[in-house]
């Protein structure tokens, strides 16, 4: 874990990053509630602010502060080595799409909810999906996780291959 907080404090250092990781982090939770008042019919901001349970908001920050932490530590690295390699733009894009599929379950609790999935994955795959979604909100955890220590690895020079 020693090793996470110090590539933070390195990208940290500079307030750029952090204030990149702050406007990814409010960007991404913005998203994740508006895809839900968006796509669900009738909905509003406020009614969904109020279906959604304390501990969806709760899933929601951590993947979003999760997704911004991770995207502004692949920027601090692609800062600092000028290009990143295919697999490691890869590893990004999942870490994000997973953690913004596992947030869509997270506040996916209520029958209101749920119609938004309908709309483009249909009710087969929605009901399939919402009988595991705690374990597609873990697997999506996890893949941040393993995201962010790789990545943490890197901005700390313990990848043999890929001292910036």
């Amino acid at each position: 874990m020693q090793f996470f907080t110090q590539a933070a404090k390195k990208v940290f250092s500079r307030k750029k990053y952090f204030l990149l990781f702050l406007a990814l982090s409010v960007t991404t939770i913005g998203i994740y509630v508006w895809y839900q008042v968006a796509a669900t019919p009738g909905n509003d901001l406020f009614f969904q602010l109020a279906i959604t349970p304390w501990w969806g908001f709760l899933l929601m920050a951590l993947f979003a502060i999760s997704t911004g932490l991770l995207i502004t530590m692949k920027a601090f690295l692609f800062r600092n080595t000028r290009r990143l390699h295919a697999k490691e733009t890869g590893g990004t894009m999942v870490g994000t799409a997973s953690g913004f599929i596992a947030s869509i379950f997270s506040s996916a609790t209520c029958a209101s909810c749920v119609s938004a999935l309908f709309g483009f994955l249909g009710i087969g795959t929605v009901l399939f999906l919402l009988d595991y979604r705690w374990h597609i909100m873990a697997a999506g955890t996890a893949i941040i996780a393993v995201s962010l220590f790789f990545v943490s690895k890197r901005i700390n020079g313990e990848c043999a291959g890929c001292k910036i």
